[in-house]
């Protein structure tokens, strides 16, 4: 199991925002700390599974001692465990138009994913949004 560390670092304007010291571009905010630790597992889950899609490998956790040392004085950081969703991939043939894949292959190539991961992480936030509507 990885337990990735987390910093929560509360806004002057209120709010939180959690980044991951061993995941750069993991980032994620909540309104709460509650908001925003159920966000950040959320940002937490996704990022670990996209690299997993993509066969990269996880880079290892930091210790906390080490991670809360380097935090600014005023952060919390608190230790998040990755659960793992060992569901098998399928490949799949998709129609989509041309230029909404070259906008797809933009922001992919932006945010670091492959056209596969983003697909999958976008459809993942949106059925979880479907199911919180509900």
């Amino acid at each position: 199991m990885y337990i990735y560390p987390a910093i929560f670092e509360q806004q002057d304007e209120g709010g939180f925002t959690v980044t991951f010291p061993d995941l750069p571009g993991c980032i994620t905010e909540g309104d709460t700390e509650q908001e925003a630790t159920s966000m950040a597992m959320d940002a937490l889950q996704g990022f670990i599974e996209v690299l997993r899609l993509d066969n990269e490998a996880l880079p290892q956790p930091s210790r906390f001692e080490h991670v809360k040392a380097s935090a600014p004085d005023n952060a919390i950081v608190a230790m998040l465990p990755v659960l793992f969703n060992d569901v098998r991939h399928k490949r799949i043939n998709i129609t989509l138009g041309e230029s909404l894949i070259e906008r797809i292959d933009l922001v992919s190539k932006r945010e670091g994913f492959t056209r596969s991961g983003f697909l999958s992480l976008a459809a993942r936030e949106y059925l979880e949004k479907l199911s919180h509507s509900s």
